[in-house]
C-alpha cells in the first residue's frame, strides 16, 4: 500500500515492549546505507517528580543481591520496583532469568488522607492467569509485625488505600510464594481524601440546612477493615449500631445513604420540651418560631451524636445553592477543571432554571486514535451509529481483528490517546464513578485516524474531516447529523493544502474546528492548529503558565490546562497531569497540548448548547468575536503564548445569556507544600452577580494568610505563607484553611482547604537503569513485526537527570524513546516499568537527522500512575477486573 508521505504524529504514539539485542554503537538504518556523513544526537530525560526504585530489581542475566535494608523516599512518591516468589526463566526470553525476591521495604512519613496506590503487573507475557499475589502492608518502623493496613492485589490490576494515621510508616510490599515474577509501582499522593481525615465544621440557627434531618456516619466494624464488603451482604455488628444509635437519641431512621451513611429524621413525638409560644403570637409568626426551633433541636441532637463513640461523625442535612459539585470519587484530583470555572459554569440558569449547562444535544467528533466505548465512565457518552474507522492500513489491525476501513473506532492505540481526550471532553459525570467531563452531556462520535501506534495519513484525517462535516468523502457513508464540533488532537510542522481545505469545508457548513498547539516548545506553525479559522490550543500548567512543553507563537488563538513539564519548578508531583479515562475502566494523568485542546472543545459545547436551548445559532465566526471581544478568557499574559488566553467556562456561558447562580469559588481545592517550598496562592471569587462575602482563617499556627488582591467582600487573591521556623524538623503533615461565607445574607457551611506539608526530606528524582533507544521511523509506522534497533545506551545519571548521546548516527527519521527493564527480561516499555519518549510521551514526535548535529533532546520519563478502576469500586464482589497490557514488541 501507498502511505501518504506526510502523515500526522499523533498526541500518542508507539508505546512499545521491545526486546533490547545489540546495545551500544549506533548502526545505519537501510535506507541511508550509503551515506558517509553521520550526525550525533543528545540530551537528557528528566525522571518525573518523587520518582524512586526498588533497591534489588532483576538485574539482567544474572541473580539479584537482596536488599533487607528499608528504602527511605520521600512524600509524594512515586516508586517502580520487581518482586517474585520463585526463580525461573522467561518463556519469550530464554536466555533471560528472573530470581526469588519476596520483599521489598521503604520507609516514609504520611499524613492521614493520603492516598496509596498500588499496580501491579505480570512481568512474563506467558505468565497470564498464573499465580499473583502482591501485598502492600503499612506498620510503624519499630513494630514491623504488626500491620496497621494492609492492601492485596491478587491480579493486574490497580487498587488504593487511605493512609488513616499520621506518622512515620514503613511501607512493606511482598509477593507471596507461589507468584509469578511481577512488576509494580507505588504512588503516595499528595492528593489528600476528604474520606481519610473525618472534620465536622462548625454549624449555626444562620446555616441552611434541612430541619429535623440529620446525616450520620457510623464507626462500625466497615470501618477498620480493607476488605470490600458485599452489597448484598449486611453485617449484623452494623445494623445493631445503627438501632442502637437511633434509639439512644430519639431519632427515626430514613433510607440509608450508602457507605455506612444514614439519613435520620428527629422524633416529633418526642423532641426537646421548649416553652410555649405566646398564644397572642401570629401564625405567621408562630410558624417562624417552630421552623427556628426545629432547627435548634436538631443542632443540639448533633452536638450529642458528636460525643457518641460509635459516631465517626454528625452533620446537618444542608441545603446548597444550585452548585453542580458532582459525585464521581476522582474529581478532587481534576484541578484542571477548577483552573476554568468548574463546576460553576455548569449551574442551572439563575432566570431559567431548567436550563442547565452540560452539552446536552452537542455533537463532537473526536478524531483520533478511536475510543475505548467498554469503557465504565464513556459508553453512555459514544455514538457508535456514526462512529467509523478510517484506518485503511493493512499493518493495523483493529479491535475486532480485521484489518482496513469499518465502524468500529476501538480505539487500539497503547496509550489509549483518544479515549483520554474523550474522556476530558465528555466523561460521564454525577454517576458516582471515575471523573467528571467537561461536556459531560454532549455526545461523541469517535472517527479513527490514527493506528495502534499513533500515526495517521492525511488522506485518512481529511476524510474523517469530510465525514464529521457530513459532505462527501471516502467512506462511502455519511453520519445522521453532522457535527457541531471537531478535536483534532494530533498535528505536524508540515503544511497541507488537503488538511486546510477539509476543515476550511467544515467550518463552512458551521462546523467549529479545535485543534493541539503542538508540543515542541518552539513558535514554528503546527499544523492543523495554524490553520488560519481553527482554534490552535496552547497548554497552561496549574499557576495558569505556559506549560514547558508546549508550542507557542502568532498562531494560538487561547489556552487550556495542559499539564506541567518536568524542566518547570511547578513540576513537584502534585497537579502535574490531566487525569482522564484510559483502558479497561482505568484512568491515568497525561501531559500536552493533546489534553489542553479537548477543554476548549468541552467549553465551546457548553456554549453551543445554550445558544441552541435560546434558539440562536453559534457559528465560528461568531465563536471568533467573542473570543477577540475577551469575552471567553482570562487574560494571563503574553498574546504569543496563550493567545486570547485561558479559557475561562464561567465567562463562555455567560456571553451567552446565561445568569449563573451566586457562589463562592475556591481555587485550588488543596494546597501542598514540598521539598523547600513555602509561598501560595488561594483565589476566591463568585461567577455570578450577587452578594457573595468571605473570611478567610488559618487554622494553623504555622500558615499565615496575607491578602494581596482582596475586596471588602474577602473575595480575591491571598498569599498563603509556610513557616518553617515554627514548624521546626517535622513530620509530614495536613492542616486547614478556614472559609466563612454568605450568599446574598445566608450563611453557609464553613469551606475548609486541605494542606498538605511534606517533611520529608526530598530524595534525589532516580528511575534505576535507563535505557535510551532510537527507532527508525519506517519500522514503527509501517507495524513491522520486528523493529530494528538503530542506537541505544545505557544512560548515565548525574545531577539530577539522565544524560545520554548517539553519535554515527546516518539521516533518517526516527522516534526516540526511554525505558528502565526492571524485571530483567530484556524488554522494555512494559506496563510497571518507567517509560518516556521525545518530545513528551502522550505525543511523540519524528526525529528528522538530515544536516546537522541534534542536541538537548531533553523529555521526561517515569512510572506510570493509574487511578483505581470504577469497576472494582462498583462491584460487590472481590473479583477484581485487570488492567490490559500494552501489545509486545520484540526487537531484533
Amino acid at each position: 500500500m501507498m502511505r501518504v508521505v506526510n502523515s500526522l504524529k499523533l498526541c500518542a504514539g508507539a508505546i512499545l515492549s521491545i526486546l533490547l539485542v545489540g546495545c551500544g554503537g549506533g548502526s545505519s538504518d537501510s535506507n541511508a546505507a550509503n551515506v558517509a556523513t553521520r550526525f550525533t544526537l543528545s540530551g537528557a530525560v528528566y525522571p518525573l517528580a518523587g520518582s524512586d526504585f526498588d533497591l534489588d530489581v532483576q538485574p539482567r542475566d544474572r541473580s539479584i543481591v537482596l536488599q533487607d535494608v528499608a528504602k527511605t523516599i520521600s512524600n509524594p512518591a512515586l516508586v517502580g520496583g520487581y518482586l517474585s516468589g520463585r526463580a525461573g526463566t522467561y518463556s519469550a526470553s530464554p536466555n533471560s532469568i528472573f530470581s526469588r525476591d519476596v520483599a521489598d521495604y521503604f520507609t516514609t512519613s504520611l499524613v492521614a488522607g493520603q492516598i496509596i496506590r498500588l499496580s501491579g503487573f505480570h512481568a512474563d507475557e506467558e505468565a497470564q492467569g498464573q499465580s499473583f499475589s502482591l501485598r502492600l502492608t503499612i506498620s510503624e518502623p519499630d513494630t514491623p509485625s504488626i500491620p496497621l493496613q494492609t492492601l492485596t492485589l491478587n491480579s493486574e490490576t490497580t487498587r488504593s488505600i487511605t493512609v488513616d494515621s499520621t506518622g512515620d510508616r514503613l511501607l512493606t510490599l511482598e509477593a507471596l510464594e507461589s507468584s509469578y515474577p511481577l512488576l509494580y509501582t507505588l504512588d503516595i499522593s499528595a492528593q489528600l481524601s476528604s474520606a481519610g481525615v473525618v472534620r465536622q465544621s462548625a454549624v449555626s440557627l444562620e446555616s441552611n440546612f434541612v430541619p429535623g434531618e440529620i446525616i450520620v456516619k457510623y464507626r462500625t466494624p466497615e470501618e477498620t477493615t480493607n476488605t470490600p464488603q458485599s452489597a448484598s451482604t449486611k453485617n449484623p455488628r452494623a445494623e445493631q449500631v445503627r438501632q442502637a444509635v437511633a434509639q439512644r437519641h430519639r431519632l427515626i431512621r430514613g433510607q440509608g445513604i450508602g457507605h455506612q451513611l444514614d439519613l435520620l429524621r428527629l422524633d416529633g413525638n418526642a423532641r426537646i420540651s421548649r416553652s410555649a409560644a405566646p398564644a397572642a403570637q401570629s401564625a405567621s409568626a408562630a410558624r417562624v418560631d417552630a421552623h427556628v426551633q426545629l432547627k435548634r433541636d436538631t443542632l443540639e441532637t448533633i452536638a450529642r451524636l458528636r460525643q457518641d463513640p460509635e459516631v465517626l461523625y454528625a452533620e446537618p442535612n444542608y441545603i446548597r445553592q444550585r452548585a453542580s459539585v458532582p459525585d464521581d470519587p476522582l474529581f478532587d484530583r481534576q484541578w484542571n477543571l477548577a483552573l476554568i470555572g468548574l463546576p460553576a459554569a455548569w449551574n442551572r440558569d439563575a432566570s431559567n432554571p431548567q436550563h442547565r449547562s452540560d452539552g446536552s444535544g452537542v455533537r463532537i467528533a473526536v478524531i483520533d486514535t478511536g475510543v475505548d466505548y467498554l469503557h465504565d465512565d464513556l459508553s453512555s457518552k459514544i455514538n457508535l451509529a456514526d462512529a467509523y474507522d478510517f484506518v485503511d492500513d493493512a499493518s493495523s489491525p483493529n479491535h475486532d481483528g480485521t484489518r482496513g476501513r469499518d465502524t468500529d473506532p476501538f480505539d487500539t492505540d497503547s496509550i489509549k490517546h483518544g479515549t483520554h481526550v474523550t474522556g476530558i471532553i465528555a466523561a460521564a459525570t454525577n454517576n458516582a464513578t471515575g471523573i467528571a467531563g467537561v461536556a459531560y452531556g454532549a455526545s461523541i462520535m469517535p472517527l479513527r485516524v490514527l493506528n495502534e501506534e499513533g500515526d495517521g495519513t492525511d488522506a485518512d484525517v481529511a476524510a474523517a474531516i469530510y465525514y464529521a462535516a457530513r459532505l462527501s468523502n471516502n467512506s462511502g457513508r455519511l453520519p445522521s447529523a453532522r457535527a457541531d464540533i471537531i478535536n483534532l488532537s494530533l498535528g505536524s510542522l508540515d503544511y497541507s493544502a488537503v488538511i486546510e481545505n477539509a476543515v476550511n469545508a467544515a467550518i463552512d457548513q458551521g462546523v467549529i474546528v479545535v485543534a493541539a498547539a503542538g508540543n515542541n516548545a518552539d513558535s514554528l506553525p503546527y499544523y492543523p492548529a495554524a490553520h488560519p479559522r481553527v482554534f490552535a490550543v496552547s497548554a497552561v500548567t496549574d499557576q495558569r503558565t505556559l506549560s514547558g512543553f508546549s508550542n507557542y507563537g502568532d498562531f494560538i488563538d487561547l489556552a487550556a490546562p495542559g499539564g506541567t513539564h518536568p524542566n518547570d519548578v511547578l513540576y513537584d508531583g502534585f497537579q502535574d497531569g490531566i487525569l482522564s479515562t484510559v483502558q479497561a475502566s482505568e484512568y491515568a494523568e497525561l501531559v500536552g497540548t493533546s489534553m489542553a485542546a479537548p477543554h476548549v472543545t468541552g467549553v465551546f459545547a457548553l456554549m453551543k448548547q445554550q445558544a441552541q436551548l435560546r434558539g440562536q445559532t453559534l457559528t465560528p465566526v461568531r465563536v471568533q468575536a467573542l473570543l477577540d471581544a475577551g469575552q471567553l478568557t482570562d487574560n494571563i499574559g503574553l498574546r504569543r503564548r496563550f493567545g486570547a488566553g485561558l479559557i475561562n467556562a464561567v465567562k463562555s456561558v455567560n456571553a451567552m445569556g446565561v445568569v449563573i447562580a451566586d457562589q463562592l469559588q475556591v481555587f485550588p481545592s488543596q494546597l501542598s507544600f514540598i521539598g523547600a517550598e513555602s509561598l501560595a496562592t488561594l483565589t476566591l471569587s463568585n461567577p455570578g452577580f450577587g452578594n457573595v462575602t468571605a473570611r478567610v482563617s488559618s487554622a494553623e499556627s504555622w500558615l499565615e494568610l496575607v491578602p494581596e488582591q482582596v475586596q471588602a467582600s474577602g473575595l480575591g487573591r491571598y498569599r498563603v505563607s509556610l513557616d518553617r521556623v515554627a514548624l521546626g524538623v517535622i513530620r509530614s503533615i495536613s492542616g486547614r484553611i478556614l472559609i466563612d461565607s454568605t450568599i446574598n445574607g445566608v450563611v453557609q457551611a464553613t469551606r475548609e482547604v486541605d494542606v498538605f506539608v511534606s517533611g520529608v526530606a526530598p530524595t534525589p528524582n532516580q528511575l534505576g537503569q535507563l535505557y535510551v533507544y532510537l527507532l527508525a521511523r519506517e519500522d514503527v509506522d509501517n507495524g513491522a513485526e520486528t523493529l530494528s534497533l538503530v542506537a541505544s545506551t545505557n544512560a548515565a545519571y548525574r545531577n539530577g537527570r539522565y544524560e545520554y548521546s548517539f553519535t554515527d548516527i546516518a539521516p533518517g527519521e526516527y522516534y526516540l524513546e526511554a525505558s528502565t527493564d526492571n524485571d530483567g527480561d530484556f524488554f522494555v516499555y512494559d506496563e510497571g516499568e518507567a517509560r518516556g519518549a521525545y518530545p513528551v510521551r502522550s505525543r511523540p514526535a519524528v526525529l528528522r537527522v538530515s544536516s546537522e548535529n541534534l542536541q538537548n533532546l531533553d523529555f521526561e520519563a517515569g512510572y506510570s500512575v493509574f487511578a483505581e478502576s470504577s469497576a472494582l469500586n462498583a462491584s460487590s464482589s472481590e473479583t477484581e477486573p485487570t488492567i490490559k497490557q500494552t501489545g509486545r514488541r520484540m526487537l531484533q
